[in-house]
């Protein structure tokens, strides 16, 4: 029976791309499919955030209409190296519309993930290639073996303990066991994949026997034997049969699974983490081949590879070796021309362009060069391409801006902390620390797994020298971190001149006061603290560097400085310590005999909702300049006769009566659409949808979901039945404390932004959204409980706090907030248009996600020197870092880790803390950080000038945060956004609308300057007269001509070579011309061919 497939809407889903990702795949397709000279392998090296994903989307779609007709089945296979990146690009890549995608850690578990394989028209199959193709580990995992087990049962039918004992590995036989009875339970393996394992199994047998040896099934009893019992004494000879036995069934359910395939179409994502697979001899490799070069009577499978860095696109000559540029360029070429002729073409004119370069003389000798690079383009062209945002301006700055950093200052501490250091290194006889000082402050604090600190640890335990290194510590002003300070939130010198700039950067400006930072394009005009000239521009900040003890150094130095000063605004004498944090309650509660106000904060109120849209709709726009009082007033004006008839209606008791500020949000909600409003709140499981299910930071979950589930829901029911408490006269200032809900209250707001961003403003009163304002709300009121958040917003005030919230919320523009990051979260987390199921709910689980990370406990030592008896004592503390955090580095186990910096990560792209991340990590390729963040620190400086591009290009991608903040600088006070549901939507269309007609559409998504506007930071804290002031010199001549040396040896010379013979004025000029350009022309076509390639399949 065949399940029934639609088949894709390729028109609709080509026209989601932007102009050039189109072209890229009209030129890969027609070489792929089309051309008589096709090529089955497509490399697209698109420069990091480029969409290369929806690239291969797009393709895929072709292809899938291409083969459509004349193939039976079509299997599309994507494989990532990244679990979590490649259940994001699922999303993308998933032209269906149907939840359809089979994603397996490994390829040996397919046969549990794929369902109706051969009675589908169309299938999609992914997996991590480190694990699938990597058979070494002969024992593989307790999930493939019990698999396995479960295969051996349908083959042979097996019985009883003794196969289980020989399949359980080095897990406790009871877990095994447990682990073989459920299985099925949840999983369901595909029969077909199982009757070719089965029918390969008892083929190898039959060789076996043939030739005599020692048969699978003859082992598998002999050990059977062996393993009778789960603690039973066996040989070492077999535990090696063991071994062995389940390493080659593994390899024979991999082989098995990659012939069920029938691949069509294979996505390699960032493959340059596995590339390996593509050209070694070993076992691994032959199986990657054979999925790589499958071929039957129908089709012949094609290879599309998708990275930003394929190759070492530039080497020095400390990093040569396996990554040398030119081996490593001439090996993907092979892999993607597969035909040596083809590779000899290449590599000839290469040779004569690297000829042709060293015996320039000036600028004007050009002509040979330009005919040898553009027949080189053509080559490549052929298996690449490779667009470039920064081809888009005319100085090819590509909006990027080096920032100066006067704060980068040195100060007598930090000199007397050196010569500490240096004489502390000595005594323990350490080499040279220059480095380690120039990078972080309180080494001996902050180290950890460094040959510096294990040092200091092993003398610190020997009575000799033990003197000599209290009097170093002593003696060294500066050295160490001084514990009773950390506690009294004294101020702690950073005692660094990189980490006192850093502070002044992040902290002087007045951002310590933030929560969010400030929306590109206001509702209402900005007020206190969001209103700060510091404060009004800006961004995150990214922080590379080469040492581990860095970020660790950041995130708790700048943590505890901007958590210092919102502890001293609040109190005289704050402590820093568990015991007096745990003093401190939540203030937004929900208990059984409380927490009604915290609905002001929590409930999405449609009926306020509309008020709020209503008035913005109708009054002028100019462009986040309305005067958030005039905003008030009109939508309070607006809610005024509905509230007076509420009032004649429930009003029955004297005095004024605060239970109207959350009271009336329901009964204005069941005044306009009684069914609406008991619906919702009569939802199934409301309480788990409304706080997510989890505890906030301060462990809070029995006074919030559990009182919600038992008292305040089933109080909010009668309220929208009608029912509401006794009520006395309602306070003054109702209708203006409403319309501050309306405009500014977190769960109104998401309400809003979530309507307003799937498209119309009808939808305030469906389900789905409220659920998701609800969620999103529920997740603020976490955020405000946390202990510093508390006091950031209280300050000393003695007013409710609720009515602190609101004013907050309402001075940072939060609906602004809510609509801007819901624009730019939608396409982020991988729904390509508005009509994939699930949006609301996703974006605001990862809206939750981001509000709720964890302040984390960094280990730090208080070392307490005694001269006197010449004794050192390293005493574990904590600093709490959520301003700022670092990324990885932790000791937490693998699991956890990776959870841990997926949240990061969602939390760094959100408008919410942390406001620094740091991280040694160069490449990182698939992360990106540009939602919010349009500013780079290079702390240390990297020795490749496409390490400083690729760290740049974390932050310089699609509709990132200097975009956004342009965009809205030129667009955002236009006449068309008063009848625009999403704002942004209409702001970009806009601005493509009046753009050069000549530029693509890098313009306005990727790049768009404005004269005064804002610019990707690039920010370099140099110590003035150090010898990195010439390293980066250096470092930036090497970017301007580092593509002129593309596919050459010994790059580094020859780059030393013309920086000698082209004087600067015209370096940049040269290098436009000559650079090596792999972008598909507007008009390309598939070049003739050379050498023939045979015809398309």
């Amino acid at each position: 029976m065949s399940v029934p497939i639609e088949r894709p809407d390729v028109g609709r889903i080509l026209s989601s791309l932007k102009d050039f990702q189109r072209r890229t795949v009209d030129h890969a397709f027609d070489l792929m499919y089309r051309s008589n000279g096709y090529s089955r392998r497509f490399l697209v090296a698109d420069e990091v955030g480029l969409g290369k994903t929806l690239i291969a989307r797009g393709l895929v779609a072709r292809a899938i209409d291409h083969l459509w007709k004349d193939t039976g089945r079509i299997d599309i296979v994507y494989i990532c190296s990244n679990s979590a990146i490649a259940r994001q690009n699922i999303t993308r890549l998933n032209v269906t519309g149907q939840q359809d995608f089979a994603l397996a850690s490994r390829i040996t578990l397919l046969p549990t993930e794929l369902h109706q394989l051969t009675a589908r028209k169309l299938n999609f199959i992914s997996f991590t290639p480190g694990t699938s193709f990597d058979l070494r580990s002969n024992l593989g995992t307790s999930e493939e073996r019990v698999l396995l087990l479960h295969l051996l049962r349908q083959a042979w039918d097996i019985r009883g303990l003794a196969p289980q004992n020989v399949m359980q590995g080095s897990v406790r036989a009871a877990r095994f066991r447990e682990k073989v009875e459920s299985y099925l339970d949840s999983k369901q393996i595909e029969p077909a994949i199982a009757a070719s394992f089965v029918q390969s199994l008892e083929a190898q047998i039959s060789a076996q026997r043939e030739a005599g040896i020692e048969t699978h099934r003859e082992v598998f009893e002999r050990l059977c034997r062996a393993f009778s019992r789960a603690n039973a004494i066996v040989s070492d000879e077999d535990w090696e049969d063991r071994r062995q036995f389940v390493g080659s069934l593994r390899a024979l359910l991999a082989r098995t699974c990659l012939q069920a395939l029938q691949p069509d179409l294979i996505i390699l994502d960032e493959f340059q983490r596995f590339k390996h697979l593509l050209d070694d001899e070993d076992e691994s490799s032959e199986l990657s081949r054979a999925l790589f070069d499958y071929s039957d009577e129908q089709t012949t499978a094609r290879v599309l590879l998708l990275s930003a860095t394929p190759y070492k696109m530039y080497t020095v000559d400390g990093e040569a070796g396996p990554d040398d540029h030119y081996q490593d360029f001439l090996a993907t070429l092979r892999f993607l021309q597969g035909d040596a002729d083809r590779t000899a073409v290449c590599k000839q004119i290469l040779r004569n362009y690297r000829a042709a370069l060293l015996t320039l003389e000036g600028t004007t000798q050009t002509a040979e060069i330009k005919r040898l690079k553009e027949a080189l383009e053509t080559e490549l062209r052929r298996v690449m391409v490779r667009t470039e945002r920064l081809a888009v301006t005319a100085d090819r700055d590509g909006m990027l801006s080096g920032v100066p950093t006067p704060a980068t200052r040195l100060a007598s501490a930090d000199l007397r902390a050196y010569v500490g250091t240096a004489r502390l290194a000595d005594v323990i006889d350490h080499g040279e620390t220059i480095e380690y000082w120039k990078s972080a402050p309180y080494l001996v604090n902050f180290m950890e797994h460094y040959e510096l600190r294990r040092k200091l640890e092993r003398h610190a335990e020997e009575a000799e020298g033990r003197g000599e290194i209290c009097d170093s510590l002593h003696a060294g002003k500066g050295l160490l971190l001084e514990w009773d300070d950390v506690e009294a939130y004294a101020q702690v010198d950073p005692a660094n001149a990189r980490m006192r700039w850093l502070v002044h950067r992040m902290i002087e400006s007045g951002a310590w006061r933030l929560l969010w930072v400030p929306p590109a394009r206001p509702t209402v005009a900005l007020r206190g603290a969001f209103a700060e000239p510091g404060v009004r521009r800006f961004t995150k900040m990214l922080v590379f560097s080469s040492w581990q003890v860095v970020p660790k150094a950041i995130a708790a130095l700048v943590s505890y400085e901007a958590e210092r000063r919102i502890m001293r605004e609040h109190e005289d004498e704050p402590r820093n310590t568990a015991e007096a944090r745990e003093k401190k309650s939540p203030l937004l509660r929900f208990v059984a005999d409380a927490g009604g106000t915290a609905f002001t904060i929590v409930y999405p109120s449609f009926a306020l909702a509309e008020a709020a849209e209503s008035v913005l709709q109708e009054g002028p726009d100019t462009g986040g300049e309305r005067p958030p009082e005039t905003t008030v007033a009109a939508i309070a004006a607006l809610l005024k006769v509905p509230l007076d008839q509420l009032v004649a209606q429930y009003a029955t008791q004297s005095g004024e009566d605060e239970q109207w500020y959350w009271v009336a949000p329901v009964l204005l909600d069941r005044a306009i659409e009684p069914v609406a409003a008991y619906q919702w709140l009569s939802s199934p499981q409301l309480a788990a949808k409304w706080s997510g299910g989890e505890a906030d930071e301060t462990g809070d979950v029995a006074g919030g979901s559990s009182a919600l589930d038992r008292v305040h829901i089933p109080r909010l029911r009668e309220i929208a039945q009608g029912r509401p408490p006794k009520l006395g006269q309602p306070p003054a200032d109702l209708a203006t404390v409403l319309a501050k809900m309306a405009l500014a209250a977190p769960a109104t707001a998401a309400l809003r932004a979530m309507a307003r961003l799937m498209g119309t403003r009808e939808l305030l009163r469906s389900l789905e959204m409220r659920d998701a304002g609800a969620q999103i709300g529920w997740g603020f009121r976490n955020l405000f409980n946390v202990m510093e958040v508390s006091a950031l917003i209280r300050e000393r005030s003695q007013d409710p706090y609720w009515r602190r919230v609101l004013d907050y919320c309402l001075d940072g523009s939060l609906d602004a907030v809510l609509q801007e990051y819901a624009h730019v979260l939608r396409e982020w987390r991988g729904f390509v248009d508005l009509s994939q199921p699930g949006i609301p709910s996703d974006l605001a689980k990862t809206m939750t996600e981001a509000l709720g990370l964890r302040t984390a406990t960094l280990r730090v030592d208080d070392v307490r020197v005694d001269r006197e008896r010449r004794d050192i004592t390293l005493i574990a503390r904590g600093m709490r870092a959520r301003f700022a955090v670092r990324l990885g580095e932790d000791d937490s186990e693998e699991g956890k880790r990776q959870e841990r910096i997926d949240r990061i990560r969602k939390a760094f792209n959100s408008p919410f803390w942390p406001f620094v991340l740091a991280t040694t990590s160069v490449g990182q390729e698939g992360l990106d950080f540009h939602l919010y963040c349009h500013a780079v620190a290079h702390w240390n400086l990297p020795s490749n000038p496409i390490d400083l591009e690729q760290r740049e290009g974390r932050v310089h991608r699609y509709k990132g945060h200097a975009v956004r903040h342009n965009v809205a600088m030129r667009h955002g006070a236009s006449p068309a956004l008063r009848s625009a549901d999403d704002l942004w939507e209409a702001m970009f269309e806009e601005a493509r609308a009046q753009r050069d007609q000549t530029a693509s559409d890098l313009v306005p998504y990727w790049m768009y300057a404005v004269e005064g506007g804002a610019k990707i930071e690039r920010h370099v804290p140099l110590l003035a007269l150090s010898r990195d002031v010439a390293r980066f010199a250096a470092l930036r001549e090497s970017l301007a001509l580092y593509r002129v040396v593309f596919g050459q040896p010994r790059q580094e010379d020859l780059m030393e070579f013309l920086l000698a013979k082209i004087p600067e004025a015209d370096r940049e000029k040269w290098a436009n011309e000559l650079r090596i350009d792999l972008s598909p022309a507007k008009d390309a076509k598939p070049a003739d061919n050379t050498v023939a390639y045979g015809t398309v399949s």
